[in-house]
């Protein structure tokens, strides 16, 4: 069965081979399945905060008090051949072998595909289980991380302009998810007399975006004993620090910015586990609440080019950004 995995529902749902296999490698014990989450997870939700960090602005030139603006706004943050694998090391687990009798093996990672399947073993005193390792992205032949939402800006006094950036929360009979946002930039060039008549605007950015979201487990695999509140819960947070520079003409600009990103996500199993399979040894420790989660955490800069178009009422915009996920951007804009 496929699952929507929950790291990559960023405005719309993106198809992943993550199958029962992650759910059953808690057979091999709850360490072992954090150990094998960590690894699996992270890419992605480092992916996903690079993204968020995205098409906040599109010039260095805020709008004058009470103009207001609408984006419909996408991001596509290209992964890399290291993102997409890691290191499985079974000398780092308490209970899994690999059933080709390797000591270590680079397997997929949310964001990857394994080229053949790879099985392991859980090795329990009612002897061995075996399972194959999930499948990521790339399984579905797509080696980038989507995201999209709607922006709302506004100018305020003093130079200011406010941001606010939503996506209305997403409801399917498996996933949950929702985003929100805010950020306020402020141009520094109209402070400088000589500066505000030349055709450049400078300004200061910051901005915050969260996604929050679950993936309903129950019923997922019949190694669990059915419980309703057995789901994945993610909880991602992205800043993004920016000095931007552009041109202030007529009809089309440039602009660009150099700036550091840094972000947190939380990735929980949570609910009450109870194993119907799996090492006697779990079996018999009975029900599991909770049974763990990983984190993972990004800081670093950015550099961003780009370009926007105006036509009257309607923007159009397209930046491209060197960061940890290089991402592409672009952006339908209306306002005065």
């Amino acid at each position: 069965m496929r699952v929507y995995v929950l790291l990559f529902l960023i405005f719309f749902s993106v198809k992943a081979k993550a199958q029962d296999e992650l759910v059953e490698f808690m057979s091999a014990g709850i360490e072992d399945a954090q150990t094998f989450a960590q690894g699996y997870f992270s890419p992605a939700t480092d992916a996903v905060i690079n993204n968020m960090s995205n098409n906040w602005y599109t010039s260095g030139e805020v709008k004058s008090l009470f103009q207001f603006e609408i984006t419909i706004a996408g991001n596509m943050s290209f992964t890399s051949d290291e993102s997409r694998s890691f290191t499985m090391n079974t000398s780092d687990y308490n209970n899994i072998s690999f059933a080709s009798g390797a000591q270590s093996l680079q397997v997929a990672s949310a964001l990857g595909a394994n080229e053949t399947d790879i099985s392991v073993l859980v090795d329990g005193t009612n002897g061995l289980v075996n399972f194959e390792l999930p499948q990521g992205l790339s399984s579905e032949n797509i080696d980038f991380m989507p995201g999209a939402y709607a922006q709302f800006s506004m100018g305020l006094p003093y130079h200011f302009e406010a941001k606010v950036r939503f996506l209305p929360e997403i409801k399917t009979s498996d996933v949950e998810a929702s985003l929100y946002g805010f950020g306020i930039q402020h141009e520094f060039t109209e402070w400088v007399p000589f500066m505000k008549h030349l055709p450049v605007g400078i300004s200061g950015f910051i901005g915050y975006t969260k996604l929050k979201g679950s993936y309903d487990l129950t019923k997922i695999s019949p190694i669990f004993i059915d419980y309703d509140d057995q789901l994945i819960d993610a909880d991602i947070n992205s800043w993004h620090y920016a000095a931007i520079v552009s041109t202030k003409l007529p009809i089309i600009n440039f602009y660009g910015s150099l700036g550091y990103v840094s972000g947190k996500a939380t990735t929980a199993m949570k609910g009450t586990y109870e194993f119907n399979e799996g090492i006697q040894d779990i079996q018999d420790l009975g029900k599991f609440k909770d049974p763990f989660s990983v984190k993972s955490n990004v800081n670093s800069f950015k550099a961003l080019v780009g370009a926007r178009l105006k036509l009257g009422f309607v923007r159009l915009n397209a930046a491209y950004s060197v960061q940890d996920f290089n991402t592409l951007s672009v952006g339908l804009s209306f306002g005065n």
